[in-house]
């Protein structure tokens, strides 16, 4: 009997659609995360951007020194601009991917990043920006 329900309940269940799994978590992927933080970041949506691709342990320990609105008011004047075309940059590219394929690293040359690399790192299945 629970057999049959369990056979009941696949064939009923409607088929996931991939498009539709992407546009709900775009951060399972870099090639959505990467579009959908830049749109985040090109419509001033600046708390949501840093909610969703700083690396959450990293954002809890300057939590406990800043307060969200001062880390956002911070990232809109010092690192969006900056962020923008770092991300239009590499949303082209292929990283480099370790072999656990938690770490991706996309190589960069815009101006005023002191950083020769972008570092994105899945974390539960999702993407985050390392750096």
């Amino acid at each position: 009997m629970i057999s049959s329900l369990l056979v009941l309940l696949t064939l009923a269940a409607p088929a996931i659609d991939q498009d539709a799994a992407d546009a709900s978590q775009p951060q399972a992927a870099l090639a959505t995360a990467i579009p959908h933080a830049l749109a985040l970041i090109e419509s001033k949506q600046y708390e949501k951007f840093i909610r969703q691709y700083a690396v959450p342990s990293q954002l809890q320990k300057v939590l406990k020194q800043k307060t969200l609105d001062e880390i956002v008011r911070g990232f809109a004047k010092d690192h969006a601009a900056r962020i923008i075309l770092i991300l239009k940059e590499i949303q082209k590219k292929q990283p480099s991917i370790n072999t656990a394929g938690t770490v991706a690293e996309y190589p960069t040359d815009v101006k005023n990043f002191s950083r020769k690399k972008v570092v994105f790192e899945k974390i539960g299945g999702l993407w985050y920006l390392q750096n």
